[in-house]
């Protein structure tokens, strides 16, 4: 009974057993310190608490350079039936100071239809403001642990050109893009993580759908993994798939000529989307697909 008891305690507690020390193992399999506080200690630390997010224990040894910015061209010839033939990704990057001595480094990225010519520090800056919230998060948390960030905005919003395919084959090919050029560049490491609420959380699944050697990760946070099933119930689609075309096609426009650049079919077959619907029943092209 005894021995029962003993091997039923081993197993439960196996898994646990990395959380009561504050040591790892290296490659000669000896011990050595954690960077990180012992998991007991850690109420017992000093808690930064003094902006509406929150700070890792340990800040890190590095500063954030300068912004950069850059813009690439992406062949979009074969990814919708109508369209530019060509449309441009647009982002900006933060590097880590440990990129000046050679260091190659991960990249953690915000994908945005938001980003727009707003006021510092708005929810709806240009890409090279730090994001209020999202970007600042990461900022202030991972680059100084080494860690590089991008904001990279869509097609069809801030300097990206291209129509605005609403979470459709065409927006994700542009994310699918932007991951590439985050892994091949000569001071990244290969990896490109995702991070990100609703819109921004939704961008990430469209990136893994298509997948990249270089899609480390995705951190999703409220993010919807396809439009179909949030727009359409039981065969039907709600009337608020009229209301949220509208809503981020208008996000997108500046009210000039050049917002016909920003027009995909699929827009305006969305405005009419739920009526149709309602009103036409199997006649509805979106039924039929």
């Amino acid at each position: 009974m005894r021995n029962a008891l003993f091997l039923s305690l081993l197993v439960l507690l196996g898994p646990l057993s990395g959380c009561f020390g504050a040591s790892t193992a290296n490659e000669d399999g000896m011990s050595e310190p954690s960077m990180y506080p012992e998991v007991w200690n850690r109420h017992t630390l000093d808690w930064n608490w003094t902006d509406s997010y929150s700070y890792v224990l340990e800040p890190g040894p590095y500063t954030a350079l300068e912004v950069q910015e850059a813009t690439f061209e992406v062949d979009t010839s074969e990814v919708w039936e109508t369209g530019p033939a060509t449309s441009t990704v647009h982002l900006s990057y933060w590097l880590p100071s440990n990129t000046e001595l050679g260091e190659k480094v991960p990249v953690i990225a915000v994908v945005s239809p938001y980003f727009s010519f707003g006021q510092p520090g708005d929810e709806s800056g240009a890409t090279y403001v730090v994001g209020a919230g999202r970007g600042e998060f990461i900022y202030d948390n991972y680059i100084p642990h080494g860690y590089a960030f991008a904001q990279v905005s869509v097609f069809g919003t801030e300097e990206s050109s291209g129509c605005f395919d609403y979470r459709g084959e065409g927006e994700g090919w542009g994310i699918h893009q932007a991951v590439e050029w985050l892994g091949d560049q000569n001071w990244s490491n290969g990896k490109v993580g995702l991070y990100g609420k609703s819109y921004e959380g939704a961008t990430q699944w469209e990136a893994a759908a298509i997948g990249s050697e270089h899609l480390a990760t995705i951190v999703p946070i409220s993010g919807t993994t396809g439009l179909h099933p949030l727009l359409y119930k039981n065969g039907s689609a709600e009337a608020r798939s009229q209301v949220m075309h509208m809503n981020y096609f208008s996000s997108t426009v500046d009210y000039n000529e050049d917002d016909f650049d920003n027009i995909c079919p699929d827009i305006i077959e969305g405005f009419f989307a739920g009526p149709v619907t309602y009103g036409a029943g199997e006649l509805d092209p979106y039924m039929s697909n």
